[in-house]
Order: structure tokens, then C-alpha cells, then sequence
């Protein structure tokens, strides 16, 4: 019988050994699926074991993503390092923002950042969002791309898959109060603003020129000082004379 030169030395496998009765044979490659004692569920014409059920044990593995965080703070001069300390996490998102803002630059850019697998980390409820109806829109968002999404403070934990009607509850009760906090905190800062302003305090930029220099720049408009000398000689910007003017009843034109 003819040597297949070069064969021998191949790493294809499995092979048919060097004897077959009497006879010498080179190993020849043979396909997985002619070999008599292989059981049926492993005969893939690409190797591939599909279990005994028929399934694809790779195609059916879970996918493991990255944990992905979240922290959001109000104001500068908050700390963001106050969330999340301690948990582990493969990149962070952060924003300084009311949480009644839905439009956040680090929220939507986490929410294109995330894929299948991922689970996103925020340090509460609150944090996510101060209204009951942005709330479902994130996490529904986040779980319809195939992630999940954890609640450190609260415990809770969402798929999309998984039923959990005490879950469910939680979440729209902690979603509920943070949205009832936020909106106590807008009443309470009215009512402030209010008694304070009752009482003369002013809100707002400073003014640009003070009493006494708004009453010269009048009286030195109505000695025909130009618009432009008035600006420069008190160093504020042409508007500011206007709106001085303006305020004192005196609607005049540059005539420099």
C-alpha cells in the first residue's frame, strides 16, 4: 500500500493508528463524525460540542460585561467620591446636575456606552433620577439593551428578565419619595427666596456699578459726556450706561 508522504507528521487529529490488521498505513485524518464510538451530540462537522440536549454550549454561556457606575451630585463643591466607595467598577459616569434634569452629559453617555452583559452601579435611587417617570424610562432603558441595573443603598437589582413584583413596588415607592424630596426642596427654597427678598436681600450677579457711581454717570450724561467716555472712565460695557439711563428715564443715544 502506497506511504502518503508528509501526512504522518501533520497535527490533524483525531487518526487512525499505524496498524489495521496486518496492514501498514500512514495516520491518515479522519472526520470526527466517522468515528464509530464518538456519541452522537459531539458530531459537529465543526467540532463544536452541542450537548446532549442539541444545544450550542457557547452560543447559550452567558455574556459577561463590564460594571459600569454611575454618580451623580447637585452642585459643585459636592463630592462625587461619596458614592460608590468601596464597589468595584470597570469605568465611571458622573454628573453635576439637578436630578430633575433628564438631559445629563455622563446619563447619556452611559446609556450609549452600555451592551449586553453590563450591569450598571448607582449608589441609590435618588441618584438615578428625582422623578418617578424619568426613573422607568432609564432603567427601562438600560435593561431593553440586555443590562442590569443595581441599586447599592436600596438593595434592589433589575434585568428586564427576572419578575419581582416586591421590586417592582419598591422602585415606584423610592422613586415616588425621591421625586415628593425634590419637589419639598423647590417649595422650601421658594419660600425662602421669599422672606428674603421681603426683607431686602438681593438674589442674583451684583450689581455692575454701585449707588453713588450710577448717580454720577446720570448726572454726567446730563453734562452731554459721551456714552463711550461714561464706559470707559467707570470700566463697564456700553449696555450698563444704557440701563442706567434707561432705569433713571433718561433713554439717550451715544454721540461719540
Amino acid at each position: 500500500m502506497p506511504t502518503a508522504r508528509g501526512v504522518r507528521n501533520s497535527k490533524v487529529s483525531p487518526t487512525i493508528g499505524d496498524e489495521i490488521g496486518s496492514t501498514t498505513c500512514a495516520s491518515i485524518p479522519v472526520p470526527l463524525t466517522d468515528l464509530p464510538n464518538v456519541p452522537q451530540h459531539f458530531r459537529t462537522p465543526d467540532g463544536i460540542d452541542n450537548g446532549s440536549d442539541g444545544t450550542n454550549d457557547m452560543a447559550t454561556k452567558k455574556v459577561s460585561g463590564q460594571v459600569l457606575g454611575y454618580r451623580r451630585i447637585s452642585a459643585e463643591g459636592q463630592r462625587h467620591d461619596r458614592q460608590l466607595d468601596g464597589v468595584d467598577v470597570d469605568r465611571m459616569f458622573e454628573d453635576t446636575i439637578s436630578g430633575s434634569k433628564r438631559a445629563r452629559p455622563g446619563l447619556d453617555a452611559m446609556l450609549g456606552h452600555i451592551r449586553a452583559g453590563d450591569t450598571v452601579v448607582a449608589h441609590s435611587i435618588d441618584r438615578v433620577a428625582r422623578s418617578v417617570v424619568d426613573l422607568h424610562e432609564i432603567v427601562g432603558a438600560i435593561t431593553a439593551s440586555g443590562a442590569t441595573v443595581r441599586f447599592v443603598t436600596e438593595g434592589l437589582v433589575f434585568d428586564g428578565a427576572t419578575e419581582n413584583p416586591t421590586a417592582d413596588l419598591l422602585l415606584n415607592l423610592l422613586g415616588s419619595v425621591a421625586q415628593f424630596e425634590r419637589q419639598l426642596i423647590r417649595s422650601r427654597t421658594a419660600e425662602g427666596r421669599k422672606v428674603a427678598k421681603g426683607k431686602g436681600v438681593r438674589f442674583g450677579r451684583p450689581p455692575a456699578l454701585s449707588a453713588k457711581a450710577r448717580a454720577e454717570v446720570v448726572a454726567e450724561r446730563r453734562g452731554e459726556k459721551s456714552i463711550s467716555a461714561l464706559a470707559l472712565d467707570h470700566d463697564v460695557s456700553r449696555r450698563t450706561i444704557h440701563r442706567v439711563l434707561d432705569e433713571a428715564g433718561m433713554r439717550a443715544s451715544d454721540a461719540a
